[in-house]
């Protein structure tokens, strides 16, 4: 298994369109679950610092997750 992990600070102005876009649901995972490689993401959200975020993205290997970078 292979996770790469994401960290973002988003201002409260980008907070709903990048909760849209990155969140369980959102543009990236269904772009995402296009790959077989791709096992999940957890999208984590800090409770003390409202704009840090961390996106952790499961593939089943490395070179799973480099082959889908290279579409």
């Amino acid at each position: 298994m292979y996770c790469y992990v994401w960290e973002f600070l988003v201002t409260d102005q980008h907070r709903q369109a990048f909760e849209t876009a990155y969140g369980p649901n959102g543009d990236w995972v269904r772009l995402f679950r296009s790959d077989p490689s791709y096992l999940r993401t957890l999208f984590l959200h800090d409770q003390e610092n409202a704009e840090h975020y961390l996106t952790m993205d499961y593939w089943l290997s490395r070179a799973g997750y480099l082959a889908f970078r290279e579409r």
